[in-house]
């Protein structure tokens, strides 16, 4: 936003320098990008919230400088005009009242369309807007005056003489004041006559009721549009104007019509011509909200007294209107709804810089420590640690990556507004994220690990926001994949102190039939490993075997057991025997593990699997494996002898349990 200094001044009797200027405006919080001098005037370049699109006007800021210096601010006059009567019909009418809770409209005619004053083409060069003529510059005029954007129309190039605010058709086009023809959808908002839409509400208007030279009645045009909706349609179209930016960051219905007046006033006096009508329609009245304040909050929250009398006159300037406890924010104001909006507002144009600092008078107390986020950072820190690059995606994925995956895209949540198709769903899984990451990275590197701890997003019920979910997915483009993911998933059982972690086989959609298992922790179901069905692959593109590990974080966090134990390094040797048998295809790994534990007892120090072998000579449905067995006492030496009596009673579990066949080595 532009600010000419010399316009100020018409509104406010300002003596401040530049520079003082400046730093009045940054310090309650209008930050000043530029001051710039432009054909002999200084210029201010201004960066304004979004909650503020009162402060996208030159009344608006003078009203500002007025309350930090303490000026009257002298506003321009506004009389209301009275119509001479309608001679040139015009039917108006809102069809969706919910996106313009307001439009006003004026009929004008007898006029003469030239170049505007000199006085009102400096105003408009000096904020950066170009001359066209009377007509276009006054409603400029107007809108950087007053922050209201107003459109003229040529009358007699309204179709029917009517003028419908509607939602535009599914496909229908419209060719804007740029010269570009643009396809609209039924989320756009249109001004149209009988046949047609001559106008992108709140964005911009339409060639063919462009004002010329030859114009001599206009309909002007001063609306209130729903910001949200602004703002959707000028991303939709990919365009960017003063009005837009305007109306995007919700106006008040009440300067639809001050706006107008304001034009009309103009232009009666400027261009002549006559008022035939005016045209108000708003079908839901503005709702004002009252603010029951504590006047002694301030102190509480700011840390100074500030008088009463002071506190009034600082709201008052802003266009408050108080009495007693009940304080009314002006209609221009629609970001303030609480005390602590007043609070911020008297602060600031009392001045932050007024505080004296001081030091807590109060012990801070020491944060509780969060078991999930130590969890959090103890698993990130292990997976790290074991080769892991961590990534990071969007919470939002496409359609074509749900149904990729084989999920269920009606168990997804849709955004209504996504920014592109890409961001259309929030996601339900990591999956299908963590794939595509894979994807990327395959174009770079042949071997790679990687894993996301991240947020789901699980439909509660209508209306109910989704339910919040943490989970790890990991995949592993390495040799042996399906086991370094299973061993990855043990290795972070072993660090967060979890007991009991099994695998048991699974189906799984978007796995391996034969390479899949369910986890358990606790014995109830924490997880999926396995690798990755080659048909998703193929639909990813990815030509190699994928591993990937799925985990309900949450549930590992509960599980996990962050207490430590000390236990003193074993003083005595250990004793390694291996140990090679055969067993039928379906005994499971944890079975085994389950008896030679049970039946070596105490002794077993440790267990390790280190070789799995199928051939035609051992024989089809069965498999060869081989252990390494640590034995160990706490309390003594373990002689060769005890420990291969261990070994015979594990041997001899195995082949009545298991019906193993022990290899003799």
């Amino acid at each position: 936003m532009r600010l000419p200094l010399f316009w100020l001044r018409e509104y406010i009797n300002c003596q401040l320098s530049p520079d003082q200027l400046k730093e009045k405006l940054i310090l309650s919080g209008t930050n000043v990008e530029s001051v710039e001098k432009i054909d002999g005037e200084i210029v201010f370049d201004l960066e304004i919230t979004p909650n503020r699109p009162d402060c996208l006007s030159i009344v608006g800021l003078a009203r500002e400088v007025a309350a930090l210096t303490g000026q009257k601010l002298k506003l321009p006059p506004i009389k209301k005009p009275k119509p001479s009567g309608l001679r040139h019909p015009l039917f108006v009418e809102v069809r969706d009242a919910n996106l313009c809770p307001r439009y006003t409209a004026a009929v004008i005619s007898g006029l003469k369309v030239t170049s505007s004053p000199k006085w009102i083409q400096k105003k408009l060069v000096a904020s950066g807007l170009r001359p066209v003529n009377n007509i276009v510059d006054i409603t400029n005029y107007v809108m950087l005056e007053l922050s209201q954007p107003i459109h003229a129309f040529d009358y007699e190039k309204i179709e029917g003489k009517r003028i419908i605010v509607r939602r535009a058709k599914e496909g229908e086009k419209i060719r804007t004041l740029d010269g570009v023809e643009r396809k609209l959808s039924r989320d756009i908002l249109v001004i149209a006559d009988s046949k047609k839409p001559i106008g992108i509400a709140g964005v911009m208007g339409n060639e063919t009721t462009e004002v010329s030279k030859k114009t001599s009645i206009i309909v002007l045009e001063s609306a209130t549009f729903f910001g949200p909706n602004i703002n959707n349609t000028g991303r939709l179209l990919g365009l960017r104007t003063d009005a837009l930016d305007r109306f995007e960051k919700g106006l008040g219905v009440e300067s639809a019509i001050s706006g107008l007046e304001r034009c009309i006033n103009l232009i009666l006096e400027i261009c002549g011509g006559k008022l035939e009508e005016v045209f108000d329609i708003q079908n839901t009245p503005p709702k004002l909200s009252k603010i029951r304040f504590d006047w002694d909050l301030p102190e509480r929250l700011l840390g100074i007294k500030i008088p009463k009398s002071e506190m009034v006159k600082i709201l008052t300037s802003l266009g408050f209107k108080i009495k007693d406890s009940l304080v009314l924010p002006p209609p221009w104001r629609g970001d303030i709804s609480i005390p602590e909006d007043l609070v911020e507002e008297i602060g600031r144009i009392y001045g932050y810089e007024q505080i004296p600092p001081t030091l807590p008078v109060e012990e801070f107390p020491l944060p509780q420590i969060h078991k999930g986020m130590i969890v959090e950072n103890l698993t990130r820190a292990v997976f790290k640690a074991a080769g892991f690059y961590e990534v990071y995606n969007y919470s939002f994925i496409s359609k074509d990556l749900i149904r990729k995956t084989e999920l269920d895209e009606t168990k997804a949540l849709r955004i209504i507004n996504p920014l592109t198709p890409e961001f259309e769903y929030l996601r339900t899984s990591l999956v299908p994220s963590v794939l595509q990451s894979t994807l990327k990275n395959l174009r770079n590197l042949e071997n790679f690990k990687i894993f996301e701890l991240s947020k789901v997003y699980l439909p509660r019920g209508k209306n109910q926001l989704p339910q919040e979910r943490l989970r790890l997915t990991g995949a592993l483009l390495v040799p042996n994949s399906f086991y370094q993911a299973k061993g990855m998933v043990e290795l972070l059982a072993d660090e967060l102190n979890i007991k009991n972690i099994n695998f048991q086989p699974a189906r799984e959609d978007i796995y391996h039939p034969g390479r899949c298992a369910q986890i358990l922790g606790g014995g109830k179901s924490i997880g999926f490993v396995g690798e990755i069905h080659p048909l998703i692959l193929e639909r990813f593109n990815i030509k190699r075997r994928v591993g990937l590990l799925d985990l309900d974080f949450e549930k590992i966090v509960k599980l996990a057991n962050l207490a430590k134990k000390y236990k003193p390094i074993p003083k005595y040797p250990p004793v390694k025997m291996d140990l090679s048998f055969i067993v039928p295809e379906r005994v499971l790994y944890r079975d085994i593990l389950s008896v030679m534990r049970r039946a070596g007892g105490k002794l077993v120090a440790q267990i390790e699997l280190f070789d799995v072998y199928r051939s035609r000579q051992i024989g089809k449905g069965k498999k060869s494996l081989s252990f390494s067995i640590t034995y160990q006492a706490r309390d003594r030496t373990l002689s060769d002898e005890e420990a291969k009596k261990v070994q015979e009673k594990i041997i001899k579990a195995l082949k009545d349990r298991l019906q193993a066949v022990i290899r003799e080595r």
